[in-house]
């Protein structure tokens, strides 16, 4: 083997690759200024997740006191945009069509554990515009879904001993749809009890990214459901008790409680623990009714 060979350091293979562009923003079309409100990541054009800006503060300081409300306007517009594509796994939308004030930076390559740790990192990197010194009162860290999924999961090896490995499903299940068959992002699944569950993140800082993983949750929940005829199928979105800014907080509760009424009203059922052992007792609960 060649020195160069042996030496060579083979980097792993990162578990999501995509591509991500930034929102930019350009409030006065005259002066061309320009800011960064935001990241969407895509891989192969398909949107799987964003971050828009939600505080305004130091664009306040800059264009006035009333600036802040009509922002938030045009970017609830786009965060509903955005959201809708990403729950049909669609192209990411022209956000020109929303407004000229609007555009996106040309793709560039990003990687990381999930699609929404390549959110956090690259939004936390561009949008200089986030407040970073927050008071400690509303200092709230993130989880995705991959981290909460793997808290439960651990949880319920251990009180599921030899049977976890039959139950757990962390490369979902295949169904057939439309006559087409495809994978569904359930993780939760044993045919001879008749149960299926799906477990999503609640720890986010951003409404649009819980919408985000309950709609896909329910939706792939739902096809499992029918196509496996579950006696019982369960979305749980494990959701902190505090730490979201009270705006926030309350734009979620009113997520879940809609979540919940769509889940119910298809003959799902629909759970919103405060903790990973929650969770793993609800799931617990279900194999062993």
């Amino acid at each position: 083997m060649s020195r160069t060979a042996a030496n060579q350091v083979i980097e792993p293979a990162r578990a999501y690759e995509g591509r991500w562009q930034a929102l930019v923003l350009t409030p006065d079309l005259a002066s061309q200024q320009s800011f960064i409100v935001g990241v969407v990541v895509h891989e192969h054009g398909r949107l799987d997740g964003f971050r828009v800006l939600h505080d305004f503060r130091k664009l306040e300081c800059i264009y006035g006191p009333g600036f802040g409300e009509n922002l938030g306007l045009l970017l609830d517009r786009v965060g509903h945009a955005l959201g809708d594509a990403a729950r049909k796994r669609a192209r990411v939308p022209d956000v020109r069509t929303i407004s000229p004030q609007l555009a996106l930076t040309e793709p560039l390559f990003g990687s990381g554990d999930s699609p929404d740790d390549v959110v956090r990192r690259m939004y936390h990197r561009a949008v200089i515009l986030e407040p970073r010194a927050e008071p400690k009162a509303r200092v709230f860290e993130s989880r995705d879904q991959g981290q909460v999924r793997l808290a439960v999961h651990n949880l319920l090896k251990q009180k599921l001993a030899l049977d976890a490995d039959r139950v757990i499903k962390p490369h979902g299940l295949p169904v057939a749809v439309d006559g087409k068959r495809r994978q569904v992002d359930v993780d939760i699944f044993t045919g001879d009890k008749g149960v299926c569950a799906v477990v999503t993140s609640g720890w986010y800082a951003s409404r649009e990214t819980i919408e985000l993983h309950a709609l896909r949750g329910f939706q792939d929940l739902h096809a499992a459901h029918h196509y496996y005829h579950a006696r019982r199928s369960r979305l749980l979105v494990v959701t902190p008790i505090g730490g979201l800014p009270p705006k926030i907080k309350l734009q979620v509760d009113t997520l879940l409680d809609k979540q919940e009424h769509k889940a119910r009203a298809s003959g799902l059922e629909f759970a919103a623990p405060s903790s990973d052992e929650e969770a793993a007792d609800l799931v617990a609960e279900m194999i062993d009714s």
